[in-house]
């Protein structure tokens, strides 16, 4: 199937090979191109897939007794040379923006392997058997590891810039999830005619990314290159943006009751009510005022996305790129990414006020608070961030079946034993991975809307299990009635329901119907 534009035959659609199509390889064909147009698009998605993509990598790892690359560890089969060219084969996925350090640890001969390491909800290791070094005395064995997100190859003299701590060794960081791309270039008949371009392409990762969203992402950030050329060319050489403006006065109140319409209610689908909650779009005022190129920025937002969003917009008589005005309602007075983290701040600190003060875990953070589940801010705060609690809770809550379920097949032995090892390999694990996934899943979304992995494990731990039974309204907000010194704004209280509750009895209401209080009369006179 094709599509004509200008003269020119265009592909409609790109078609996978479903039969070898895996989480590191994937065949895709894409005809019919004009002659010589197969070799443009393939060799530029090429470029750019083995170049521009995002990933993760190691890139400064700290041996315990060790000073420099050039130097052995007792007790320790490979050099440290051989160590770190180990470690660059390390395949790791960063799920957030921050940087994270890992540490792997073990006193007993044998090889340690990526799987060893010691990671949370935000970490993925890919190639869990991939062998770093093995021990061939029982000795201790330290290793810690920085892990960062980035693009492309960056060598080890870049990171070693900053550097400035004895034993601290960089690394040549490979961020490129895509290890291998070929392209061929065929001839495939249109009609009559035999001379138009078939393209196939190839595409090998490392299993961090499939290569279907690796293909994706590369289309996009070539698009993105040619979007000024386009603008130029169409619209003149002053225009910077290209949305479209119209009136931010004289609002009439139907349209400003579909500006505060919440996402919901449009009736997306799955894949696209996550994307624009992940960028915390809540209302359509939120999404019209984006672009169509802001919104293709978002991961996992690709064309078909778009075009669900467009036709839903269009049905309400509006469109992406509008200037409205600022909303009726409540306004926080900030730029829409210092919202967000205020936002997250506030969240994380309600959750972590339900931690132990007495949990090894959280002796870091500040001394516990007055009152559990329980703070104090200002009223259009509270208002504001209560929902994105009760989403953390729903979600944590949701995830408790499946940590449930996970606990039939889980190890009964310690981390890093031969008996958690056996355990490790058996099909017992492979029940518990499938059942733990969803629960996983859980944990690294609530860690990204709250940006906080303490926060995290209080709410999964603590919060989730008390409402397993409430289905909904976990928490309320209740105004103070002594202002704010300062500037006298309206304090209010965000707090779970159930945790400081007190049960009051009603007293019983007057019956006039009684049959008792003739006879208590009669007994009195």
């Amino acid at each position: 199937m094709h599509i004509r534009w200008r003269g020119l035959e265009l592909p409609s659609m790109v078609t996978c090979e479903q039969e070898t199509l895996s989480s590191t390889y994937g065949k895709f064909v894409a005809e019919p191109f004009h002659r010589g147009f197969g070799a443009t698009v393939g060799n530029s998605l090429r470029r750019v897939l083995l170049s521009s993509l995002e990933g993760s990598a190691v890139t400064q790892i700290k041996l315990h007794n060790a000073q420099h690359e050039f130097t052995t560890i007792p007790g320790v089969l490979q050099d440290v040379t051989d160590i770190v060219l180990n470690v660059k084969s390390l395949v790791v996925k960063n799920h957030i923006d921050s940087t994270k350090v890992l540490r792997v640890e073990r006193n007993t001969a044998g090889d340690i392997v990526a799987g060893d390491i010691e990671t949370d909800e935000s970490v993925e290791i890919i190639n869990r058997h991939h062998v770093l070094a093995t021990l061939t005395d029982n000795v201790p064995f330290v290793m810690e590891m920085v892990i960062e997100n980035g693009r492309g190859y960056v060598p080890a003299s870049e990171h070693s810039a900053g550097v400035q701590e004895i034993g601290i060794i960089p690394v040549d960081a490979i961020f490129s999830p895509v290890t291998r791309v070929r392209y061929e270039v065929e001839e495939t008949r249109v009609g009559q005619k035999t001379n138009y371009d078939k393209l196939t392409m190839e595409i090998w990762t490392d299993g961090s990314v499939g290569p279907e969203m690796a293909m994706v992402e590369s289309a996009k950030i070539l698009r993105k290159h040619l979007n000024p050329f386009v603008q130029y060319s169409e619209l003149g050489p002053q225009v910077r943006s290209p949305a479209r403006v119209v009136s931010s006065g004289g609002v009439d109140p139907t349209t400003e009751a579909k500006l505060n319409m919440p996402i919901a209610e449009l009736n997306l689908s799955v894949r696209a009510s996550n994307c624009l909650e992940s960028e915390n779009i809540l209302t359509v005022r939120e999404l019209v005022t984006r672009t169509e190129d802001q919104l293709l920025e978002v991961r996992n937002f690709g064309e078909t996305t778009l075009t669900e969003v467009q036709e839903r917009l269009r049905a309400l008589g509006m469109h992406l790129g509008m200037r409205v005005g600022s909303p009726v309602g409540r306004k926080l007075g900030r730029n829409p990414n210092h919202q967000r983290a205020l936002l997250r701040n506030l969240a994380s600190a309600l959750i972590l006020t339900e931690r132990d003060p007495d949990d090894l875990r959280f002796l870091d953070l500040e001394s516990a608070p007055k009152v559990k589940g329980r703070i104090i801010t200002t009223i259009h705060k509270a208002k504001e961030v209560r929902p994105l609690v009760e989403k953390c809770v729903t979600i944590a809550k949701k995830s408790l079946a499946a940590t449930s379920a996970a606990e039939e097949f889980g190890p009964s032995a310690e981390r890093g034993t031969d008996a958690w090892k056996k355990w490790r390999e058996s099909d017992q694990w492979v029940k518990w991975n499938a059942a733990i996934s969803p629960a996983v899943a859980a944990r690294r979304r609530c860690l990204q809307l709250l940006g906080d992995k303490n926060a995290v494990s209080i709410l999964f731990e603590e919060v989730a299990p008390r409402y397993v039974d409430r289905p909904g309204g976990y928490t309320r907000v209740l105004r103070l009635a002594t202002p704010r010194l300062g500037d006298a704004g309206v304090r209010a209280m965000i707090e779970f329901v159930g945790k400081n509750d007190r049960t009051v009895e009603k007293a019983a209401k007057p019956s006039f119907d009684s049959s008792e209080e003739p006879a208590e009369a009669a007994a009195a006179e």
